[in-house]
């Protein structure tokens, strides 16, 4: 099982498939489901779109990440299914998502009450 979720967590950038990661895991493909049900109460594909999802989010969080790049680095080939499965996940689409993240790229001025002393 370590195997397996290291293996996804060093390429979830690239194209994945549950064969592909039940063979770097050393163990078939229904085994390896069965692994990720009892260990992650998940499958390989739901758990991979999570730790993906998670990874856009973070990026999202840089105003000069558009949606597209995010959703490219994370794995995603097609923009417009990643704004529909983030939508689906997390409520809301992912132009809409980052407005709730603050602007970590502004400087606060002298009498901003976010301006750290």
């Amino acid at each position: 099982m370590r195997r397996a979720l290291a293996y996804l967590h060093e390429n979830y950038r690239t194209p994945i498939n549950v064969a592909v990661t039940a063979r770097a895991a050393g163990v078939g493909e229904s085994s390896l489901r069965a692994l990720f049900h009892s260990h992650c109460h998940d499958s390989p594909v739901h758990y991979l779109q999570k730790l993906r999802l998670s990874h856009a989010k973070n990026l999202l969080r840089d105003p000069n990440c558009s949606v597209a790049e995010a959703a490219r680095q994370c794995g995603f080939e097609n923009p417009n299914y990643f704004i529909r499965l983030y939508a689906k996940f997390y409520g809301c689409p992912p132009g809409r998502h980052r407005l709730a993240f603050p602007d970590t790229t502004r400087n606060p001025g002298p009498d901003d009450p976010d301006r750290d002393f």
